[in-house]
């Protein structure tokens, strides 16, 4: 209970180890609470602590949207993206108008980085150097003729892939349907080529007799327009990725699993597994109700049955994964989360983030904890971000909104003091 002087009338608190509680009423606030707390940190202990000042490092105007994978920081501008290392020297990795169009999303897969907005996307390798995110597949195979016929016709057909120096392969387009006698022979021209100064050949694919399954025949280097295939064409590799595109553009980004998953507007895509280069746009998404402001997932320690992701739409959902591909939405809380305003725990594969009634934990197996609603009413944010410090061995969460959309009900009572340190707030 704070104490009163009665010489003075000077009122001391002993702390505030319940934190903050601006629903009550001014004379209803509890022992232990605190109305309202501005640049301190309440300890644990429940004492206050005045945050620290600030210092500028790094000088970026107009700088948003920055991320760590704990090796790099990157962070972009109104048509800039930059890294830097330790040394927090800027270095310019992009220029792209589109960048600074909608706040960047960010997902660290096998020491490269991969960042999405609504209106570019792209790919940070761990030597730094930017490109884009997957190939551009061909929209049309060779045109291809047959050898005389002789005997029977026999049924085959082709297809192509763009492929870079370092084996990564493009999505592949319909076969074209080429007949031939009983010795195949089939003369390939008009091969499509790619612009991508990665792409340093196409690669062939061919059905062996009447068959759908298509194998590796040849790779064709670009610039080179004509080939002939000849020969027994089931001792290739299988083709994987036909029908497959590029990833498409999106606000938020996640991996779990073996796959990424982006989400565009109302729709969730994912990778093919352990390809994160390309996605099948037929079959590898859900749509959700409204706007998606929130995937993230528990990662994949412990049990499978605690595997899973939350996703925040009209209301927030778990997805957790059922057998070895198939997801089913469990809605878990009938509010969203606030766009950008999510993170995983460090050491922990609990996630956190901030919805339109304040944080709320998610733990193994779907379990969604709000952690704030019964003291602290929050405005409801469009955008936001949230972020992780500790300092002189106090942990803490910070959170970041703008863009309220509506007004909370946080209580409207005051009570005016003056406050007076007697001695040193620790």
């Amino acid at each position: 209970m704070p104490q009163i002087d009665p010489n003075t009338g000077l009122v001391t608190y002993k702390g505030f180890p319940k934190g903050v509680d601006n629903r009550s009423s001014d004379f209803a606030v509890q022992d232990g609470f605190l109305r309202d707390c501005i640049n301190a940190d309440i300890l644990n202990s429940g004492n206050v602590r005045r945050r620290r000042g600030m210092t500028q490092r790094i000088a970026s105007s107009g700088a948003h949207s920055v991320f760590s994978d704990g090796t790099r920081m990157v962070w972009a501008t109104a048509n800039r993206l930059y890294s830097t290392n330790a040394g927090l020297t800027p270095t310019l990795l992009l220029t792209d108008a589109a960048l600074g169009l909608q706040p960047l999303s960010y997902v660290s897969v096998n020491g490269d980085i991969y960042f999405s907005n609504e209106y570019t996307n792209g790919k940070i390798l761990a030597s730094g150097t930017v490109e884009p995110w997957g190939i551009i597949p061909p929209q049309w195979g060779p045109v291809c003729t047959g050898s005389a016929i002789t005997g029977q016709a026999r049924q085959y057909q082709v297809t192509c892939t763009f492929v870079t120096a370092s084996g990564e392969e493009s999505g592949a387009p319909l076969g074209v349907t080429v007949l031939c006698g009983d010795t195949p022979r089939i003369n390939s021209s008009l091969i499509p080529q790619s612009i991508d100064p990665r792409v340093v050949a196409t690669r062939l694919y061919v059905t062996n007799i009447d068959d759908t399954i298509f194998s590796h025949v040849l790779d064709v280097p670009k610039g080179t327009t004509s080939a002939v295939i000849n020969g027994w064409f089931a001792n290739g590799a299988a083709l994987k990725t036909q029908f497959n595109s590029n990833p498409p553009y999106g606000q938020l980004l996640e991996y779990h699993n073996g796959r990424i998953y982006i989400a565009q507007g109302n729709v969730l895509w994912w990778t093919e597994a352990l390809r994160y280069n390309v996605y099948d746009n037929t079959a590898n998404f859900i749509v959700f109700p409204e706007r998606i402001t929130m995937i993230k997932s528990l990662g994949e320690q412990g049990p499978r049955e605690h595997h899973g992701m939350f996703v925040s739409s009209d209301q927030t959902y778990f997805m957790p994964f059922v057998g070895t591909e198939e997801l089913k939405n469990w809605p878990k809380l009938p509010y969203r989360a606030v766009e950008g305003a999510s993170m995983r725990l460090p050491n922990s594969p609990d996630v956190l983030w901030f919805s339109d009634r304040g944080f709320v934990r998610g733990t193994a197996g779907g379990k969604a904890e709000n952690l704030t609603e019964g003291q602290i009413a929050v405005d409801k944010y469009q955008h936001g971000t949230m972020g992780y410090t500790e300092i002189n061995g106090h942990k803490a969460v910070v959170a970041v909104m703008q863009n309220s959309l509506i007004p909370s009900f946080a209580s409207l009572d005051v009570a005016a003091a003056d406050t007076i340190r007697q001695t040193e707030i620790v």
